[in-house]
C-alpha cells in the first residue's frame, strides 16, 4: 500500500476534504473535521501507515489547527481545524500509544480538548501556572507569577 492509496481514500471520507499537497517537500496534506480524525487512522492503518511522526499546533488564516504527521516513504498530513473552544478531538493513545506525548502537549498549551486523555496532572507547565494555556491566541494568556517592577 501506498500514501497515495490513502490520499484518495481520505479524500472520499468527508466532502469537505480538501487537498494540499506539496511535492517539493514530498507530501499530502489533508483537511478533516476532528469527528474524521479516528476514521482517517482506519484507513492510515489499513493502508499499512502507522508511523505518526508528531502532531503540532499551528494557526492558519482562520483557525488553531492540529495538524498529524505520518509517514511511509512519504508524508500525509491530516489537518484538523480546531473551530471553537468546544471543538474537541478523540484520543489516538489506544492505537497509536506514542502520541500521548504529543496529545499532551497539544492540550496543555494549546488548550485543545483529547477526549479520552487523562490531562489531571500538567506535564509541560509549572505545578504553580495560574494563566491558560500559553501558545493559545484567544483568550490572551498571562504567566502565573509576574514580576513586580521596582
Amino acid at each position: 500500500m501506498t500514501v497515495g492509496n490513502a490520499f484518495v481514500e481520505l479524500q472520499k471520507l468527508s466532502s469537505e476534504a480538501e487537498d494540499i499537497s506539496f511535492s517539493e517537500l514530498n507530501e499530502k496534506q489533508v483537511i478533516l473535521s476532528a469527528d474524521q480524525l479516528l476514521p482517517a487512522i482506519k484507513i492510515l492503518h489499513e493502508n499499512d501507515i502507522y508511523h505518526l511522526s508528531t502532531i503540532t499546533g499551528v494557526y492558519d488564516k482562520e483557525h488553531l489547527c492540529l495538524l498529524y504527521h505520518f509517514w511511509k516513504e512519504e508524508g500525509i498530513t491530516l489537518r484538523i481545524p480546531i473551530i471553537d473552544e468546544k471543538t474537541s478531538v478523540e484520543t489516538l493513545t489506544k492505537t497509536i500509544p506514542g502520541a500521548l506525548f504529543y496529545e499532551r502537549e497539544a492540550a496543555e498549551m494549546f488548550g485543545i480538548q483529547i477526549d479520552g486523555l487523562d490531562t489531571s496532572e500538567k506535564m509541560f507547565l509549572p505545578d504553580n501556572w495560574k494563566g491558560g494555556a500559553p501558545m493559545r491566541k484567544e483568550p490572551a494568556v498571562a504567566p502565573a507569577e509576574e514580576k513586580e517592577e521596582d
